[in-house]
């Protein structure tokens, strides 16, 4: 066997497998770079859109409000197949701040030692049998 053919034969076959892992990285790097462009761009469109539909609704709600002012009636411009102006969403309300944790930790044990204690209680009591 010819060492200097193995040697030679096992170098090959590493820079084949270097260059396979290389146009890995360099694909993965390309699609990650992608990816963030992408996502950038899809932030750009969806505020460019967000601000357009905006001010469409505002013209919308400009023109029916002067029709509105002009005669016409929310039933005569839904007749004639006019949208009426979408409400803005209602307001959340905001929910009242959770108990703090020393409250609930209270609760929590007394509400376990009742349950316990009634538990021990009943364990006790004597079973009456109502045969007839």
């Amino acid at each position: 066997m010819d060492v200097a053919d193995v040697t030679q034969q096992s170098k090959e076959r590493l820079n084949d497998r270097i260059a396979a892992v290389e146009a890995l990285a360099v694909a993965h790097n390309a699609r990650v770079a992608g990816e963030d462009d992408a996502k950038r761009r899809r932030e750009e469109l969806e505020a460019e859109l967000s601000e357009l539909i905006g001010a469409l609704e505002r013209d919308h709600k400009a023109s029916y409000d002067a029709a509105v002012k002009a005669g016409w009636t929310a039933r005569d411009l839904r007749a004639m197949g006019l949208s009426v102006p979408s409400k803005p969403a209602p307001k959340r309300r905001r929910r009242k701040p959770a108990a703090t944790t020393g409250e609930t930790q209270q609760a929590d044990h007394g509400s376990a030692a009742e349950d316990s204690a009634q538990h021990e209680s009943a364990a006790h009591e004597p079973v009456v049998s109502h045969a007839v």
